[in-house]
């Protein structure tokens, strides 16, 4: 038997699971904060940026938990086994964090088709009492895999034949990075260190402790006095290496002289298109469908001085677009919010509502409105160059558009403040 043929031997669900949970990210990623300032804004949105699927979402709302796909097309082995990676956990580094034989986080493990509802759950209230085949373990009246689970021993990865392979991109295990003291007594560059050396170098695995990458407002000499359970970072180590904040951003020596940053592999920024974690929009098409969807809609990723008049991502708040297949807005502009180039948070002179609100904040998000785009005349008519214009340059060319619908135009959505596009 065939490892192809035996993945479609299991039943659909198992299957599904088996293949695909996990492996792509949930549009609540997407959902970033809008230059907030204002510290009981700043948890209003935090409380605010739940999945309502969750628990029962199929995508993983945090990088760190993400799995890679088991196997490949057309593959008779599996791509990595249910064993933590020894690099990962004693290093804090993985050179080849996409074929690597090992496990780099617990879902690649419960979730790995030799482990996989093998064990009966032994927990009383189980987040996933309704959609039993998302949990890692047995529920009652389900079949146990015990069996099948052994027979993928047969094309089980092979580490010396997987690190022959040419290297990919290094990942940084970020959940213990700076959580655990240093026992070096020797000389060394604290930079490189994954362990911490004083208060102000200490993070609080985000595993453990819930709070966000904004700054304490009582931070003095570098650091909040706070207690530990403060909800805000307590210093630049827990800002920097935030889930939320981590690889949004290229390195300041990107592109030309990454050689040159001095924190290496555990660089907070990142050091390829391959590290940064959010949408690439560089090398998309720009056109209608980007236009109404995309652009402006998530925070530009480069730190150099670059053209930002014509740069499909948003600098600053005035400049930002929620996302219209994210957030419910009538194309209305908000009598709240100042189109003045004053502000600088989103609560003041805007909003209070902030992302919740039903109306459009600033000029792009009318101008770009799905119901608004291209149906008013531009007035340089043909001679206009703006590849992004939200106006329409001739009769033939004037957007029909009645109704938010999805990208491709096949299905109407239903839209959730907050939440995602659920299709009826």
């Amino acid at each position: 038997m065939s490892l192809a043929d035996l993945l479609s031997s299991e039943r659909e669900d198992y299957q599904k699971v088996l293949l695909g949970f996990m492996t792509q990210s949930c549009r609540v990623l997407s959902i970033q904060n809008p230059v907030i300032k204002e510290p009981s804004l700043i948890i209003k949105y935090q409380l605010s940026k739940r999945c309502p699927d969750s628990p029962a979402c199929f995508h993983f709302h945090n990088y760190e938990e993400r799995r890679r796909k088991i196997t490949q097309e057309n593959s008779q082995t599996l791509i990595y086994n249910p064993e933590p990676c020894p690099v990962f956990v004693t290093k804090f580094l993985c050179d080849d964090a996409d074929t690597c034989p090992f496990s780099h986080c617990n879902s690649e493990i419960v979730y790995h088709p030799s482990v996989y509802k093998t064990q009966e759950c032994l927990l009383k209230s189980c987040p996933f009492e309704k959609t039993p085949y998302l949990c890692p373990n047995l529920h009652s009246k389900e079949p146990s895999r015990t069996y099948t689970a052994r027979l993928y021993d047969e094309f089980a990865a092979r580490p010396e034949q997987a690190f022959g392979v040419g290297k990919s991109r290094t990942i940084m295990n970020l959940n213990a990075f700076k959580t655990s003291p240093c026992t070096k007594k020797s000389n060394h560059e604290k930079k490189i260190c994954p362990y911490y050396h004083n208060e102000m170098d200490r993070r609080r695995p985000t595993t453990q402790y819930n709070y966000c990458f904004e700054m304490c407002s009582k931070i003095s000499q570098n650091y909040c006095p706070c207690e530990s359970m403060c909800l805000f970072a307590k210093n630049k180590v827990e800002q920097l290496y935030h889930p939320e904040k981590y690889k949004k951003k290229f390195c300041e020596h990107y592109p030309y002289s990454i050689q040159k940053c001095e924190y290496g592999d555990f660089c907070s920024f990142a050091h390829s298109e391959s590290e940064l974690r959010t949408e690439l929009f560089f090398n998309e098409k720009q056109n209608d469908e980007f236009n109404m969807y995309k652009l402006k809609t998530v925070f530009c990723p480069r730190k150099n001085e670059h053209d930002r008049s014509s740069c499909p991502y948003a600098h600053n708040v005035q400049d930002y677009r929620r996302n219209p297949l994210m957030y419910k807005y009538e194309p209305e502009e908000c009598p709240n919010w100042s189109k003045g180039e004053s502000v600088t948070s989103y609560d003041q002179p805007g909003c209070t509502k902030m992302l919740d609100c039903d109306k459009c904040h600033g000029w792009k998000e009318y101008e770009y409105h799905p119901q608004v785009y291209k149906t008013r005349t531009c007035s340089n008519g043909a001679k206009c160059q703006k590849k992004d214009c939200a106006y329409h340059h001739s009769r033939d060319k004037r957007s029909a558009i009645s109704k938010v619908t999805s990208p491709s135009g096949e299905k109407q959505v239903t839209l959730f403040t907050w939440g995602l596009i659920s299709n009826p």
